[in-house]
């Protein structure tokens, strides 16, 4: 599939030179840090006086911040912490993170200025997918006080195109809104595009008669063959958005997420914000094909300012050059977003999640839960691995292959069983953006000790 002619949102940087972009980029840089981080009393002794960042280099110097001092900040100076000046009747929005990593919800307030710049961030990736007037975009996400729902919603009418929230409803209902009213882009999760093809074979539909012609990813990790087998089964451009509440945003162009026999790219937006990916073993920047943590610093935080913030995922560095486009936005690597805490050791071997999804999610695979757990009588870890797949049950011939397939790529023998029904999502309404596939049962002391 070709990416066909450019749909350009902000032509002046999506056409910009490296150089020129650099330059505008340490600009922003310096005037968000006078308009809300210099005087900021929290991050004052952190960050020391008022000075001109005149490179990257030298702001690499300064301290990063984490979940755990945005969650500190907010436990003592609540409800948003100190770091929070904007006045009350300046904001306009209040957005908090899933809870999933288990350290409670960061809540940020955001201002109409921020907001402007965040809606700027979100609207590329979807008018790069063909959003714009008279285009329809149907999202399963829900919209609640969870940044995605809420600024996908407010960048999609922004280019004025009609966003149907359907987010809440059972698959059968969203099912029946594509075939009654249609939709140009649906917004999906890889789990609940899967649960939503089940649901179609049930009725009788072919979601490629549904008229989809780009759908929107996002929150799991998938491989080249995953995303091309979605793409026959629905007619559709895949296309994949990577974000956070803390703003660290990127998008798939008009090319999609994969291009040719490989992933695609995920283009960052470095007129509206620093990212970095880092060795966290390190705090240097990782080269070009490198696995990093990413690290954000968003010019629509003013609010309540985020300052070289150290995300937890781990992503893969890509160059302003890699991709047809031709765009000078550098990027992240398509389906390969992955959790620094997601990452598990068993036996003393690391298993990152989206190597094990590339592995497995291959026809027939639809899905899979992994459970690692203690044994009770031998005290020997082990690993179980439930898999789902088209037409019904795996056959044991099915579970075998996968089974020699996964202790061959990771030197790790697991247990494979067969999951009765097609799809391990649960029937229920709402589409959970960043499902997690592997669950760790160990008590803690014995997580990633070498049995």
């Amino acid at each position: 599939m070709s990416g066909g002619s450019r749909r350009y949102v902000d032509r002046a940087t999506e056409t910009m030179s490296p150089a020129e972009l650099a330059r505008l980029q340490l600009a922003r840089l310096n005037e968000f840090l006078d308009r809300g981080v210099w005087g900021n009393e929290w991050f004052a002794p952190r960050l020391g006086a008022r000075r001109e960042i005149r490179s990257l280099e030298q702001w690499r110097e300064l301290p990063t911040m984490t979940k755990r001092d945005v969650m500190a900040d907010i436990a003592e100076h609540g409800p948003y912490g100190r770091r929070a000046t904007a006045e009350p009747a300046d904001v306009r929005q209040v957005v908090e993170t899933s809870g999933t990593s288990g350290q409670g919800r960061e809540r940020y307030p955001v201002t109409g200025h921020d907001l402007d710049l965040i809606q700027q961030m979100e609207m590329p990736g979807f008018a790069w997918a063909g959003a714009g007037p008279g285009s329809v975009v149907l999202s399963s996400l829900p919209v609640t006080t969870r940044a995605g729902g809420q600024w996908y919603q407010d960048a999609v009418r922004r280019l004025g195109a009609v966003w149907l929230s359907v987010g809440t409803y059972p698959a059968e209902e969203k099912l029946r809104y594509l075939r009654e009213i249609g939709a140009d882009i649906l917004v999906a999760s890889p789990s609940y595009l899967m649960r939503l093809e089940i649901v179609a074979a049930a009725e009788g539909v072919r979601p490629a008669d549904l008229g989809v012609r780009a759908i929107m990813t996002a929150g799991e990790p998938f491989s080249v063959a995953w995303a091309r087998e979605r793409e026959a089964v629905w007619d559709a451009r895949l296309h994949e958005q990577y974000g956070s509440t803390q703003r660290a945003i990127a998008w798939s162009c008009e090319e999609g997420a994969v291009h040719g026999d490989g992933l695609g790219v995920l283009h960052v937006l470095p007129h509206l914000a620093v990212y970095e990916v880092i060795d966290p073993a390190t705090g240097e920047e990782v080269g070009e094909g490198e696995h990093g943590e990413l690290v954000i610093t968003p010019f629509g935080s003013t609010a309540a300012p985020l300052v070289r913030f150290a995300s937890g995922d781990r992503v893969v560095k890509v160059g302003a050059g890699d991709c047809p486009c031709g765009r000078p936005y550098p990027g992240l690597r398509c389906g390969r977003i992955d959790r620094y805490d997601a990452m598990t050791k068993i036996r003393g071997v690391n298993v990152v999640p989206s190597a094990a999804d590339a592995l497995l999610l291959q026809h027939p695979v639809t899905d899979y839960q992994a459970r690692v757990y203690s044994d009770e009588r031998t005290g020997r870890e082990e690993l179980e691995i439930v898999v789902a797949a088209v037409g019904g049950p795996p056959d044991a011939g099915t579970l075998a292959v996968l089974a020699d397939r996964f202790r061959q790529e990771f030197g790790l023998r697991a247990t494979f069983v067969a999951h009765e029904g097609p799809t391990l999502v649960a029937d229920v309404a709402v589409d959970a953006k960043k499902r997690k596939r592997w669950t760790d049962e160990r008590a803690p002391m014995r997580r990633g000790a070498p049995v």
